[in-house]
């Protein structure tokens, strides 16, 4: 049952980059190609971080954790892999926490949305992007949060992360 599951989210990673792809190599950014790429992103994050919850149980238990093991030796995925990493995955999930901290913590109340593109091209900080993808370097940055802008690395070469049968 994982195995198909796994292959099915992998699908599901993968239609969401050739989602992005497309819609990057149209290059005008309007408000379709927009759509699309941010689309195609949360897709994949949201698979990669359903494919990491199987591969890495968060839940201590044992069975659980015995169920990771048996699921990454038999798909070869590495127990350092970058799939194991769901931060960038938990930032999107829990945008509403990053809009409720950004709205208390922000004195100009500019915020801009899924921008992409190079971050020197807005008018505007990081900290008041909503959500940024810059295509040339694949970083995908969260509200407020320089810090934590995520360089999901396992994005792009594609698609090298996904397990293999």
């Amino acid at each position: 049952m994982f195995e198909a599951e796994v292959l099915h989210l992998s699908k599901d990673a993968s239609t969401g980059v050739e989602l992005l792809n497309r819609a990057l190599a149209r290059g005008d950014f309007g408000r379709d190609d927009m759509d699309a790429c941010w689309f195609g992103i949360s897709t994949v994050l949201g698979a990669l971080g359903n494919i990491s919850k199987i591969f890495f149980p968060s839940d201590k238990g044992s069975r659980h954790k015995r169920r990771g093991r048996q699921l990454r030796k038999a798909f070869k995925v590495a127990d350092d892999s970058p799939l194991q990493n769901r931060a960038l995955r938990n930032a999107i999930e829990h945008l509403d926490e990053r809009i409720d901290d950004w709205f208390h913590d922000s004195v100009t109340r500019h915020l801009g949305d899924r921008c992409i593109g190079r971050i020197e091209a807005f008018p505007m900080s990081a900290s008041e992007m909503l959500r940024h993808y810059d295509p040339t370097t694949n970083i995908v940055s969260i509200v407020s949060r320089i810090e934590e802008r995520h360089q999901p690395t396992w994005l792009f070469p594609w698609p090298s992360v996904l397990p293999s049968a």
